[in-house]
């Protein structure tokens, strides 16, 4: 199933609360996104100007579940970004 609207269905969600839901994971892992990503690759924060900004969630760096993240999408970059994708998720990457 790959439209969370319909997964939202089979978990019982009515359309306001799986709406609801996958606007507040989408903003959650933009989040998680802007902070660590670009910490990742040594990028400057995100400003609020351009985006979720990185220093909301700034503190995850450094931390266990950073290393972790950190670690698997290393792995993405040495098999040539054939797999990992997910860098807040990983365990949801295909």
């Amino acid at each position: 199933v790959t439209c969370p609207w319909v997964l939202c269905g089979v978990l019982g969600l009515n359309f306001a609360e799986a709406s609801a839901f996958i606007v507040s994971a989408t903003v959650l892992h933009g989040l998680i996104w802007n902070a660590l990503h670009p910490a990742m690759h040594g990028l400057p924060n995100v400003p609020i100007a351009e985006g979720l900004p990185s220093s909301w969630l700034k503190g995850l760096r450094g931390s266990a579940y950073f290393n972790w993240l950190y670690a698997n999408h290393q792995g993405h970059h040495v098999l040539s970004g054939r797999c990992n994708y997910n860098v807040c998720a990983p365990l949801v990457d295909h």
